[in-house]
C-alpha cells in the first residue's frame, strides 16, 4: 500500500540505506546532507511513496539518478537535482510526461536523491517503492532493470549545471545513445557512459535517467522486497540501538532471518581509495578483536565486492551485502567507503555480511549472471559466495 513518509521515517530511510549499501553508493554524511536539504532547505516533511501494485498500467515512469564518483557530489545537491529532472524530461514528452520515479539502489546517494527529486518537484513527479538492487551495486549490468522487458535506449546523461563549460547553457550534454549508437542493453550503456563521465564536462558525475517503461512493464519486471520499507526497518534498528552494538547485531540478524550471516568486531586497520574513470576504487582492512593475527581485507569498486581473511580460503562476494558500523563518541554509525575512513583507522568497526534479495542471486533471470560477469572483470574469477 502507498504510504506517506514523515520526517521520522526518512530519517530511517537515510541511515537504513547507508547501512545497506555496503560499504558504497556514497558517503554517510552526504546522505545526511540530502536528508537536510529535504526537511530544512525545502521545507518538505512529507513525501508519498506509492506502491508498485497501485501504478496505472500505461503511467510512464523511468529509472532516474546519480551516476559516477560519489564523492564528486558533495556540495552539488542543487545542481545534481536539475541535472536529473533535465534527464528525465528529456526521455518525456508533452503528450505523454514521465511521471514515476524510479530509484537505482538502496545506496545512500542515491536512495537520497529519489527522495529529494519528488519533494523539489512533487507536482511533477512521483515516488515508487522499488529500486534496482536492495544494495549499491558497481555496474547498470547489476541493476534488474538490465533484465527488463523494456529498452536501454535512449539513455539521458546530463552534466551537473555547476560544471558546464558553455556559460549560457546549463545544460551541456544530452546523449540520445539509441539514435546514435542503438544501445543494445545495460552493458553497453556502461561502456558508453563511463569514458563520458571522465570528459572535464562532467568531471565524473552525472544526472542519469534510463529504463523508460510503463506500470505495467514495471510490475512484470523481476520484483525484490519492497526496498524503501526494508531501508526503513534496519534505520529504525540502527536509530533505536545507537549505542549497543549486539543489539543492532541481533535485531538486524532477526530482521533478515538469514541462512546465512557473519559479523566481525574489530578495529580498522586502513583504508585507501582512488578515484579514477568515474569509479572510487579501494581496500579496507579489519582486525578482528579476538582474532589478532587475522585480517579480514575488503575490496571495493565503490561498493564492497569480495571479503578476505586470513583463516579462509573462501571468499565473500556481491550480491551478498558486508556493511560497517564504525563507532563515533558513543554511536555506531552506517559510514560507507566515502565517509574517509582512513582519517577513522584505530577506531571501533563492525562489518556484518548477509544476503541481498533472493532474487540477485538468481541464475535463470540472469542476475547470478550479470554480478560473476562484474566479479571477472575485477580479475576474480571464482563462484558468487554464498550462492543462497
Amino acid at each position: 500500500m502507498s504510504q506517506i513518509l514523515d520526517v521520522t521515517k526518512l530519517t530511517q530511510i537515510c541511515y537504513g540505506a547507508c547501512f545497506l549499501s555496503s560499504g558504497g553508493g556514497g558517503a554517510f554524511s552526504d546522505a545526511k546532507l540530502i536528508l537536510d536539504y529535504i526537511i530544512n532547505t525545502l521545507g518538505v516533511t512529507e513525501i508519498p511513496l506509492y506502491d508498485v501494485s497501485e501504478a496505472p498500467d500505461d503511467e510512464l515512469m523511468c529509472m532516474a539518478g546519480g551516476i559516477g564518483a560519489p564523492d564528486q557530489l558533495q556540495g552539488n545537491i542543487e545542481p545534481q537535482l536539475e541535472a536529473m529532472e533535465y534527464s528525465v524530461s528529456a526521455l518525456s514528452s508533452s503528450e505523454n510526461p514521465i511521471k514515476g520515479i524510479l530509484t537505482v539502489e538502496i545506496g545512500s546517494v542515491n536512495t537520497m536523491l529519489a527522495l529529494a527529486i519528488c519533494a523539489k518537484y512533487p507536482d511533477k513527479f512521483k515516488l515508487y517503492n522499488y529500486a534496482g538492487a536492495d544494495r549499491a551495486v558497481p555496474s547498470l549490468t547489476n541493476l534488474t532493470f538490465a533484465q527488463g522487458d523494456y529498452p536501454t535506449d535512449p539513455v539521458a546523461l546530463t552534466a551537473l549545471p555547476s560544471k558546464k563549460i558553455n556559460s549560457d547553457k546549463n545544460i551541456c550534454s544530452l546523449l540520445s545513445f539509441g539514435q546514435v549508437t542503438g544501445v543494445e542493453g545495460a552493458a553497453d550503456a556502461e561502456a558508453l557512459i563511463r569514458p563520458i563521465l571522465s570528459n572535464e564536462i562532467y568531471g565524473n558525475v552525472a544526472g542519469l535517467a534510463m529504463w523508460k517503461m510503463t506500470g505495467k512493464s514495471l510490475k512484470a519486471s523481476i520484483q525484490l522486497a519492497q526496498t524503501y520499507d526494508k531501508a526503513m526497518k534496519v534505520g529504525e534498528i540502527l536509530l533505536a540501538h545507537s549505542t549497543d552494538l549486539h543489539a543492532i547485531v541481533n535485531n538486524i540478524q532477526e530482521y533478515y532471518g538469514a541462512q546465512f550471516f557473519e559479523h566481525f568486531e574489530g578495529t580498522l586497520v586502513s583504508a585507501g581509495e582512488d578515484t579514477s574513470a568515474g569509479y572510487d576504487r579501494g581496500t579496507v582492512a579489519i582486525r578482528p578483536k579476538h582474532q589478532p593475527d587475522n585480517t579480514i581485507t575488503l575490496s571495493n569498486v565503490n561498493e564492497n565486492i569480495l571479503t578476505f581473511h586470513a583463516h579462509s580460503s573462501k571468499a565473500i562476494t556481491l550480491p551478498t551485502l558486508m556493511s560497517y558500523l564504525v563507532k563515533q563518541g558513543d554511536d555506531y554509525l552506517p559510514l560507507t567507503n566515502g565517509d574517509d575512513l582512513a582519517s577513522k583507522t584505530g577506531a571501533e568497526i563492525a562489518l556484518l555480511m548477509f544476503p541481498a534479495d533472493q532474487q540477485l542471486y538468481s541464475t535463470t533471470n540472469g542476475m547470478a549472471e550479470s554480478f560473476s560477469n562484474t566479479l571477472q572483470q575485477l580479475a576474480y574469477f571464482g563462484a558468487i559466495s554464498p550462492s543462497i
